[in-house]
């Protein structure tokens, strides 16, 4: 079980997560016929504050198995999404492990706070309006016949992910396929109404299951 990390962040900053370690006796570049080296099968989720970074970073783990293309043990699950995502005629060269996704969308995720945030938001109420996350997609690169879209001209992210920024409450299945497991900030619009310690609970559902982690973070 590998530990990604996806950033929490109360600054339009977004610092990007990390695997824990690498994949011991997979190395080198060779020719595939899919982009997607890895996709994440989530089955827990924490939360935690690091207190030595900056921004208010909260930072939201997911653990869960990897379904990489060149283990033995995981080529046939992984085989099942390279077909369902349609992802079978890439002409470049690929990495193991280097272009990794998670394996389902979001159905939806929602973050409430235990005690009243502001008067609009009262406690147990979602701050789904209030609270955005960015990520990284590799879904329209993949659409797009391994090019991308014509909107998107900035090439700011990792190759093949295009960026997205959607508020808590506008997330679906269908606007968050093919998430990179690099980076996803989220990050508060709005703050509470009174500084202090709040503690949160994060709900998140994918592929019909819900996954739930509580943190606290002190606003000043």
């Amino acid at each position: 079980m590998r530990k990604y990390l996806f950033c929490l962040l109360f600054a339009a900053l977004a610092l990007c997560g990390c695997k824990k370690d690498e994949y011991p006796g997979l190395t080198g570049v060779w020719p595939t016929p899919y982009l997607i080296t890895n996709y994440l099968l989530i089955e827990e989720i924490s939360c935690f504050h690091h207190e030595n970074q900056a921004n208010n970073a909260i930072y939201l783990r997911f653990y869960g198995e990897d379904l990489l293309a060149d283990l033995n043990a995981t080529k046939d699950k992984f085989a099942y999404f390279n077909k369902m995502y349609n992802d079978t005629s890439f002409t470049g060269s690929t990495h193991p492990g280097a272009y990794s996704a998670l394996a389902y969308p979001f159905d939806e995720i929602t973050l409430s706070c235990n005690s009243d945030y502001d008067a609009e938001h009262l406690a147990g109420e979602p701050l789904d309006d209030i609270v955005k996350l960015k990520f990284e997609s590799y879904w329209d690169f993949l659409q797009n016949g391994y090019q991308y879209p014509e909107w998107y001209t900035e090439k700011v992210c990792g190759y093949g992910r295009v960026p997205y920024e959607l508020y808590l409450s506008e997330l679906n299945s269908n606007n968050s396929k093919l998430v990179s497991i690099k980076q996803s900030p989220m990050i508060f619009t709005l703050s509470p109404a009174t500084p202090g310690e709040y503690t949160f609970t994060l709900e998140l559902t994918t592929n019909g299951e819900t996954f739930t982690t509580t943190f606290t973070h002190k606003f000043e």
